[in-house]
């Protein structure tokens, strides 16, 4: 936990930096005090340290560009253990925040779900452990990849899919993949025709080339990593559409390793995809250039739409109505509460990430 005059210290620095020092003026009008947020973060945890800081950025980063309004923001350091998440809260609370941003982690989430106070509104930035009904006031914002897997049934059946060949694996992120796109394609009414776990020997290889060339399937998804997905291509027939996750979306941008992809559907955020997208061109990066594809980088774009939510929020925004176009997607406040995100479809053409709309 940050202490009251390290706290104070950021939060006249980060009010330095958002609207830059003022000399006064004995006919100025009394200026109205900036409206207060609390950024809640494991900044104190080995495990989430370097995740909750590239998070941080990216909230202030889009705090330093907005033009709009002014706010005070004051940072309080957690560890990830859901007890001092919650100590964090309170203090935020008791030190008359009623706007905090966080917690990072699900159980922190859960913890803070639980002592929500009225009056005070959170903007948590992952869900709780459980599918229980958010509170009054409390948003849910997050970076699962089971939004792409179901945006992905929904974007196969678009595209007149009705029949899908699964490959995963036994990794939990690889199972909650598949689940979800299992749960979303067949509640649209199409079929799951064969399902496959990932096994890199010759034998499993040669069935799953087999399976994709019977004709029982017109479509392949990927519910696995890049380099598996780079491993497997081979042998998946080519007349078969194939569709991933952004998970496909990995490393620095390299048409030579990435030709192995050619043709694979997936879909992934504005800050990956398209360095000319008008949100991501207002925050600082190489000119014309897309970042690479790691988790912190995504976490960093994460803390730039996290802000302009929080913002959002703050001005009275009804997003159920007005959509913001984020750097992670077009973001969307479902009536349960819930900060939905739609991504960019995109293609893999001669080795390069395309969207979509722009496919030659």
């Amino acid at each position: 936990m940050l202490t009251g005059s390290r706290r104070g210290f950021l939060t006249a620095a980060c009010a330095t930096l958002l609207y830059g020092a003022r000399v006064g003026s004995a006919n100025e009008q009394p200026t109205p005090p900036a409206a207060r947020l609390a950024l809640l973060l494991p900044l104190g945890s080995p495990a989430f340290n370097r995740a909750a800081d590239s998070v941080r950025q990216g909230f202030t980063a889009a705090a330093q560009v907005d033009p709009a309004e002014k706010l005070e923001i004051t940072i309080y350091s957690t560890t990830e253990d859901p007890s001092n998440v919650a100590a964090g809260y309170d203090q935020a609370v008791a030190e008359g925040h009623r706007f905090i941003v966080g917690p990072l982690t699900r159980n922190g989430v859960s913890s803070v779900a639980l002592r929500v106070q009225p009056g005070t509104r959170v903007l948590a930035l992952n869900v709780p452990d459980s599918d229980a009904a958010l509170p009054e006031d409390f948003h849910a914002f997050s970076l699962q990849v089971e939004t792409d897997a179901r945006q992905i049934a929904r974007m196969a059946f678009q595209d007149g899919r009705r029949n899908a060949l699964i490959l995963s694996d036994i990794q939990p992120l690889a199972r909650r993949i598949h689940r979800a796109f299992v749960d979303e394609f067949t509640r649209l009414g199409a079929a799951i025709t064969a399902e496959f776990l990932y096994r890199a020997t010759t034998a499993d290889l040669m069935a799953l080339r087999e399976a994709t060339a019977s004709a029982r399937s017109d479509m392949v998804f990927l519910a696995v990593d890049a380099g598996r997905a780079r491993l497997v291509r081979g042998y998946l027939d080519s007349s078969v559409q194939t569709y991933a996750t952004s998970q496909i979306l990995e490393g620095p941008p390299d048409p030579l390793r990435n030709a192995d992809l050619n043709g694979i559907r997936f879909v992934a955020m504005p800050w990956l995809l398209q360095p000319d997208h008008a949100a991501v061109m207002l925050y600082s990066r190489s000119p014309g250039n897309s970042p690479p594809a790691t988790d912190f980088e995504r976490l960093y774009a994460f803390g730039i739409d996290a802000y302009r939510i929080a913002a959002n929020l703050l001005r009275g925004a009804e997003m159920a109505l007005a959509p913001l176009d984020g750097v992670t997607g077009r973001i969307t406040l479902a009536g349960d509460r819930h900060v939905a995100r739609e991504l960019t479809p995109a293609q893999f053409v001669d080795g390069r990430a395309v969207p979509l709309a722009n496919r030659p």
